[in-house]
């Protein structure tokens, strides 16, 4: 494998806070089966490293400051823009966007290995 990239670590951490994220369906959209019917059953041997890949963007989460940890939930995870972030905090746009850039740049070092470029 050659590194994750952002636009994959952006969408394994919206997956490590959301199980539901994950998988592609929602919890509780009022489409659940009933409860007697049969459940799905699978092979451990033909499953995919989705779970492994989850963790790493977790791990790579855990790397970062509290402040970096904060404005990239608010960003990644909740959806807001530098703009709303930055007028929440009291601070300007320019500083949430080197926040966001710094944690880009420590979270693939941290995973792909890239610490001493």
């Amino acid at each position: 494998m050659s590194g994750y990239s952002w636009q994959e670590l952006v969408e394994l951490l919206r997956a490590s806070f959301f199980e539901s994220h994950a998988w592609g369906w929602r919890l509780n959209d009022g489409h659940a089966p009933d409860g007697d019917m049969p459940r799905a059953e699978c092979s451990p041997y033909a499953q995919s490293t989705l779970w492994a890949c989850v963790v790493d963007a977790r791990r790579a989460f855990d790397v970062l400051n509290t402040l970096e940890k904060r404005r990239l939930f608010k960003h990644v995870v909740l959806g807001l823009s530098q703009v709303e972030i930055a007028a929440g905090e009291g601070v300007t746009q320019g500083a949430v966007w080197q926040t966001l850039r710094g944690c880009e740049r420590k979270m693939l070092a941290f995973l792909n290995g890239d610490e001493g470029e």
